[in-house]
């Protein structure tokens, strides 16, 4: 059994980026259960931390274009990761 914890979310470069896309930072815990006589027994955890591209508005659901694993949430690294692949969803780069 897997449970998934939402440690933290936020949303990223609100006011850099084109219209209705959201950049939203997300970490989890994730833990892998075993079930041994009637007892659960976690076997595993790793916290997961990934960047997500969403794309939407008010009269419709977040569709997620991309997600990126991170390491760390170092804000220039992650922008320069998203303007490799996605250069038109900054209003500026730079």
């Amino acid at each position: 059994m897997f449970v998934n914890e939402l440690i933290e979310t936020k949303e990223m470069f609100t006011g850099e980026i084109a219209d209705n896309f959201y950049v939203v930072y997300e970490e989890t815990l994730n833990k892998d259960f075993v079930l041994k006589n009637n007892v659960c027994l976690e076997k595993d955890r790793f916290v997961e931390k990934v960047i997500y591209i969403f794309k939407g508005d008010s009269c419709s659901s977040l569709q997620k274009i991309k997600a990126y694993p991170v390491e760390s949430l170092q804000v220039e690294k992650i922008k320069e990761l998203i303007v490799h692949d996605l250069p038109e969803l900054f209003n500026k780069v730079g």
